[in-house]
Formats: structure tokens, C-alpha cells, sequence
């Protein structure tokens, strides 16, 4: 039996006992046949990749089935897009050019099921909420018109129109297509549980790569398309290898931990059995330990923390838990095991401190370079001196800081933009949060929102935004703006309503 068939089995046994707990779970909370048809779809892009085999007749039959069975404005395009937005390897593919042109367009797996699910949703739909109606709009459309604009210096037409079609599919559309469909709690509750569905089966994944030191998809992914230079064996921590799964990067594993973490601290306010909590609770951290990557470790404790926090009794709680974490990582650091974990943690143990220096040098020397281009950036800003000197082994220059890697092209207006819109998301929620009128449940999904927020934006410090990280922060994003659209002021609702009304003589 060939090694990526045995994969394809493990993986599928693997989710299908991780759905089967999730539906058994959220029984009579949820349309749990709704939830069955999601799941399906899950395994079907996943086989489905496996045996079409080419990106191309992937967004083909994706492009076929979402118009045969999704209606154009349907919300389930939304849905089966957060169920389907990191199922399989980040696969690239080139559209090839003609007169000249070399190559039309590089797009992914992401492009693709936007442009197949989401995209038709933007063309067709006539939603009441206009254009800059919802607060965060302006943030996201002067964010992509700067980056758009700065992309025509030193560089050719076709390159700088290529970069910002791209701004636009991979940001605009699933921003503008989640905030006016997700126009309801109870929308906003199923969209949070289809991302869910999309992110969850990789914590029993990531904990099985650890026990068994196996890649699950190091065979499955050159069968689909996928070509990754990640050596596996190049980065050993603990003294032992690190979980990836389908991200082909540990910190990517870890980072979408934080957003299964999240959305678990809400979903258990549905769940009765608590110990199937504490066994999805407990997966999700030793997946999270499984990656060994300490960015999304301080990440996902930022995020429990702020949950804490902003509840009833927050600070007295956050006191008292502290506590109990630090007597269990005292009690870790006295056994074998939890000894190598405890030598991973920052300012406490020193295994690959190095990693600590080099992004120590990264901050020094993009410092010098801001101060050249302050505003607007250089788009050329890895051909420097500062940049080369930070050249590792692998002959690459890895900004391993998402801020950075926004501050240095394109400059301090459009950082503080991409900063802005997290910022102002955390108030505006915890506005809402506060207010005598919001119900339990939404107020208990706004904290989610805020917490996820807080632990994405330090862990993206540590991290480029490779792979599938960018994807997820413009949802999160999405999703935050279309909580704080469903929970404006009442007054604010009548007025825009009459606004947006027809005024006939």
C-alpha cells in the first residue's frame, strides 16, 4: 500500500473520531446534521485533492458544486469556506502568460476557494450594509489602496497590477462577503463552529505526530502538488521533532491553535459533558506543546489570560490561576519530560537561544532602515546591507516579525493602518462586552473575539506571515467587525436603516 494512502486512513480515522466526539458534544445545541454535511465536506476537498491531483480541476469541481448547490447570496458560502480554509497544503500554482508575459497570476488553494465560493457572493449580493457603513471598512480599504499604490514603485505595470489583485482577492473579498452575511448571532455562532470544524481535527493530528514522530502529510502533499523546502529534521527541539501537520511549519500549527482554543472557550458554553471539554481542552494543549514553538505558547496564554480577565472577577481569577500555572510548571520542571518543555520557555531556559538574538538583530537593523523610509517604506528593503547581514545558512533573510514585514515595504501610515484595525476591533468589542443590554452569549463571544485578538497580534510579532497565518487574521478581523455591526446601538440601527431607505415624493 502506498505511504500516502496509509496517510489519507490515519488521517481519516483520526477526524473522524475528532467529529464524532464534536457532534456527540453539541448535541441538541446545534443542527448537528448541518454540522455532518461540513464535516463531509472536509473529507471530500481532502480526497478530492488526493485524487484529481492538479489546483486547477481542485477550484474546477469546487467552482461546479458550490453553483450547483449554493445559491450565489447564500451564508453557506461563507460556512463551507471557513470549514475548507486549511484542509489541504497551501498549494501555488502559476497562470501561465502569453504576449510577453511570462506568468499571468500566481494564486493558491486560498485564492481559489475564494474566488470559487466567496467572490460570487461580492458580485451578487445587495446588502443594506454599504460600503464604509461598518467602522472597520475604511481600515481594510485604505490598508489594500496603500499597499496597492506603493507596489508601482520600482516595478513594472503588469508585476504591481498582479501584486494588487491579489490584495484584493485574498483581503477584500472574504472581508466584505463575512461582514454582510454574518449579520446575526446566530450567524456569527455558525460561522465561528464551521472554523472550528476547519481547525480542530489538526490538534489530535498534531498530538499523534508527536507520539509517533511522523509527518502526516510529508507524503500526501508532493501527490497533490505541493512542494515545500521545510526540512523536517533541520529544526529538532526537547530532543525531539515538532508537529506541523498540514501547515508544513510548527509556529503555523501553534498559531491556529490559538484560534481552536478560542472558539472552544465559547463553544463549551453549548457542551453539558465536561469531560469531553477537558478531553478537547487537553488535545489542543498538547498539540500546542507538540509544535515547540514559543510564540504561539506566549499567544495562546495571552489569550487565556485576556478571557480571564475581561469576565466577572477578572483580575481576582487571573491572580489566582497565575498561581496555579506556576506551581504546574514548577512541578513540570522536576520531571523528565516536562523539564525539556520548560527549557523551550523564553527568559527562562536556554535551548535555541539563538533564535532570541536573531530576532533581537532583526529589530536593531529594521530600525536603521526605518529611519530611511519612515512613511512609506522601501519595496526593495532585503537588497540593503542591514538585510543582508541577517543572510542565515539556509541562504535565506527570514523577517520572522509580521509587523516588520509591513513596516519596511510599505512604511509607518500603512502599519499603523494593519495595527489600527486590531486595535480599534478590542475597543469596540469591549465596548460591547460592557453594555447592560448584550445577552450571555453574546457577550461571551465578544471576550472570545477580544482574547483571540490579543494573543494572534503578539504571536504575529514573532512570525512572517507564511503559509496560512495571513488567512486567518483577515478572518478574524471579518468576524470582529461583523460582531460589532450586529451589536451597534440600537439608535445607530434605525438611523442607518432610514438612511439607506429609498426617499420617493
Amino acid at each position: 500500500m502506498p505511504e500516502y494512502i496509509q496517510t489519507l486512513l490515519v488521517i481519516t480515522v483520526l477526524t473522524g473520531l475528532t467529529f464524532s466526539l464534536m457532534n456527540k458534544a453539541l448535541v441538541g445545541n446545534f443542527d448537528i446534521q448541518q454540522l455532518k454535511k461540513w464535516q463531509f465536506s472536509w473529507f471530500l476537498m481532502l480526497y478530492g485533492a488526493v485524487l484529481l491531483k492538479n489546483i486547477w480541476f481542485i477550484a474546477a469541481a469546487v467552482f461546479i458544486i458550490a453553483n450547483l448547490k449554493l445559491p450565489a447570496k447564500s451564508i453557506q458560502r461563507v460556512y463551507v469556506y471557513l470549514v475548507l480554509i486549511c484542509t489541504i497544503p497551501l498549494i501555488y500554482e502559476q497562470i501561465p502568460g502569453f504576449a510577453g508575459i511570462q506568468n499571468i497570476i500566481p494564486l493558491s488553494y486560498t485564492n481559489l476557494m475564494i474566488m470559487s465560493l466567496l467572490l460570487p457572493v461580492m458580485i451578487t449580493l445587495k446588502s443594506p450594509q454599504k460600503l464604509f457603513s461598518i467602522p472597520t471598512d475604511k481600515y481594510i480599504v485604505l490598508f489594500i489602496t496603500l499597499l496597492s499604490l506603493l507596489q508601482f514603485r520600482d516595478n513594472t505595470i503588469t508585476n504591481a497590477g498582479r501584486e494588487s489583485f491579489l490584495f484584493f482577492i485574498d483581503i477584500f473579498v472574504p472581508y466584505y462577503a463575512i461582514t454582510r452575511l454574518v449579520n446575526t448571532q446566530e450567524r456569527l455562532k455558525m460561522a465561528l463552529t464551521a472554523l472550528f470544524i476547519g481547525i480542530i481535527p489538526f490538534a489530535l493530528i498534531g498530538v499523534f505526530e508527536l507520539l509517533t514522530s511522523w509527518f502526516m502529510y510529508t507524503s500526501i502533499a508532493p501527490h497533490i502538488g505541493y512542494i515545500s523546502s521545510f526540512n523536517q529534521y533541520r529544526d529538532i527541539r526537547g530532543g525531539g521533532l515538532r508537529a506541523m501537520a498540514v501547515f508544513f511549519g510548527p509556529i503555523v500549527l501553534g498559531y491556529v491553535m490559538i484560534y481552536a482554543g478560542a472558539i472552544l472557550l465559547y463553544l463549551q458554553h453549548f457542551i453539558k459533558n465536561r469531560k469531553l471539554v477537558l478531553l478537547a481542552f487537553g488535545t489542543v494543549f498538547l498539540c500546542l506543546l507538540a509544535t515547540k514553538s514559543r510564540g504561539p505558547w506566549i499567544g495562546f496564554a495571552l489569550m487565556l489570560m485576556m478571557f480571564i480577565w475581561t469576565g466577572r472577577n477578572g483580575f481576582g481569577k487571573l491572580v489566582k490561576y497565575g498561581i496555579l500555572g506556576l506551581g504546574v510548571l514548577i512541578l513540570a520542571s522536576l520531571t523528565p519530560a516536562g523539564s525539556k518543555y520548560v527549557e523551550l520557555l523564553p527568559f527562562i531556559g536556554d535551548e535555541r537561544a539563538d533564535t532570541f538574538d536573531y530576532r533581537a538583530r532583526l529589530l536593531e537593523n529594521s530600525m536603521i532602515l526605518f529611519k530611511k523610509n519612515p512613511l512609506f517604506g522601501d519595496i526593495n528593503f532585503r537588497n540593503t546591507s542591514e538585510m543582508e547581514s541577517l543572510r542565515q545558512g539556509e541562504g535565506i533573510i527570514d523577517v520572522v516579525n509580521t509587523y516588520i514585514g509591513i513596516l519596511l515595504p510599505y512604511g509607518l501610515i500603512s502599519l499603523i493602518l494593519f495595527v489600527g484595525a486590531f486595535v480599534f476591533l478590542v475597543i469596540r468589542c469591549r465596548n460591547i462586552v460592557k453594555r447592560p443590554d448584550i445577552d450571555i452569549e453574546s457577550k461571551l463571544t465578544g471576550r472570545i473575539l477580544i482574547s483571540c485578538i490579543v494573543g494572534v497580534m503578539f504571536t504575529i510579532f514573532t512570525v512572517s506571515s507564511i503559509s496560512y497565518i495571513p488567512t486567518f487574521y483577515w478572518v478574524l478581523i471579518a468576524l470582529s467587525s461583523a460582531y460589532i455591526n450586529i451589536h451597534k446601538p440600537k439608535s445607530v440601527r434605525i438611523n442607518n436603516e432610514l438612511l439607506q431607505k429609498k426617499v420617493t415624493p
